[in-house]
């Protein structure tokens, strides 16, 4: 497992295969991460959704990254308590 790091080094594990994510397009567990309140990673995954957010570059979301989201927020053998598909559909990254 890797890590990827925000402006303020705060490590995230990141498991893609190659290097530093293109982060204009965020890996689906950096999402998840964002998205669950009780994630131990969920404050870093934010800053860094933040930090990309407010760059130059526009961010995009391929389909297999928003499946794979859908698919992994919402299944209960993931999460003890999973999201609704409406409500992961639906889902926005808050403070």
């Amino acid at each position: 497992m890797r890590c990827i790091r925000a402006s303020s080094n705060a490590a995230l594990p990141y498991h893609g295969t190659r290097g530093r994510p293109n982060l204009r397009d965020p890996p689906s567990n950096v999402l998840l991460y964002a998205s669950n309140a009780q994630s131990p990673y969920r404050e870093q995954a934010v800053e860094l959704i933040d930090e990309v957010a407010r760059g130059p570059q526009i961010i995009y979301l391929f389909w297999p990254t928003v499946m794979a989201y859908l698919r992994l927020a919402t299944h209960p053998a993931v999460f003890a308590r999973p999201m609704s598909l409406a409500d992961a559909r639906s889902s926005r990254v808050n403070r």
